[in-house]
């Protein structure tokens, strides 16, 4: 088998920093978006933006949930574990590629 070259390995590294940015971005955010809302002056805005924010906190009580096809929801635990085998899978493909 043939080596990585550094561009390979730094486009893999770069996509899957992306990867774990995004999910911890999705997942941080949908746990507290409905206290960030209520922090900001939405009490001095117009009655139109109060009914607004009013009904995205209403919305934001029902916890947000990506599904994984028939396999059920994805929880944080969930894209954890994904994500930790992920990456064992991608070590040693790199390694099996460096061991030749």
């Amino acid at each position: 088998m043939r080596q990585l070259s550094c561009r390979q390995k730094c486009y893999f590294n770069q996509n899957l920093n992306t990867l774990c940015i995004n999910l911890f971005i999705f997942f941080y955010l949908s746990l507290n978006f409905a206290d960030y809302i209520f922090q900001c002056p939405w009490q001095e805005a117009s009655v139109k933006v109060q009914k607004t924010f009013m009904i995205m906190i209403m919305r934001s009580q029902k916890p947000l949930v990506v599904t994984i096809g028939p396999f059920g929801a994805m929880t944080t635990n969930t894209a954890l574990m994904i994500m930790k085998a992920a990456y064992s899978y991608a070590t040693v493909m790199v390694k099996g590629y460096q061991a030749d």
